[in-house]
């Protein structure tokens, strides 16, 4: 009998051995898991940053762009009616041609087309900022959050870098936004 409580022995301590090496490789592989996720954060949050930069100069070029547009198309139309007004003037013109040109033929960027290229534009980067906080959330709890802190924790966070306006920071510095006059009217006195 004391032969087969040795091999029992034997047997308990074989298999408290496995089971410690299992969890020891689960734990390994738990911390190249966690390290790996917040590694694959990190660098999709930095390309975010730099896709985020290039889709705001973008936006930036599309509004100026067809404002510049508008401007030429104002300044071509401001040149056909003064021209016209003065050919009229020194008596080359009449009315059968201030009619007809009173309505160019230049094409035109409706003003509506503008707005919603701007709101939409706006709109998409607005989302876009969106996204990366929530990718910057999602890795601070890698590195804030149980178990995965104890691999990462000492990692450095990731300064996200969130595109506003003055107003706006004014706005969440006072807990006030006052300003509803959306066309700047003078104030009368």
């Amino acid at each position: 009998m004391n032969h087969t409580h040795r091999g029992t022995a034997a047997n308990a301590i074989v298999i408290a051995l496995i089971a410690i090496a299992a969890l020891f490789l689960i734990g390994v592989v738990y911390g190249f898991t966690a390290s790996n996720a917040e590694i694959r954060l990190r660098n999709t949050i930095e390309a975010k940053q730099v896709d985020n930069q290039s889709e705001l100069d973008n936006l930036q070029k599309k509004i100026s762009q067809v404002a510049q547009i508008n401007k030429a198309q104002w300044k071509a139309i401001q040149d056909i009616v003064v021209g016209n007004s003065d050919a009229r003037t020194k008596g080359s013109g009449s009315l059968a041609t201030l009619v007809h040109e009173a309505v160019p033929s230049t094409a035109q960027i409706d003003s509506r087309q503008f707005v919603n290229l701007v709101a939409s534009s706006r709109d998409s980067f607005t989302q876009r900022q969106k996204e990366i906080l929530d990718l910057n959330r999602e890795h601070n709890n890698c590195l804030d959050v149980a178990p995965s802190s104890w691999i990462c924790g000492n990692r450095p966070r990731i300064k996200v870098i969130v595109v506003t306006s003055d107003r706006a920071e004014d706005n969440f510095r006072t807990g006030r936004d006052n300003d509803i006059d959306v066309f700047n009217t003078p104030k009368l006195q």
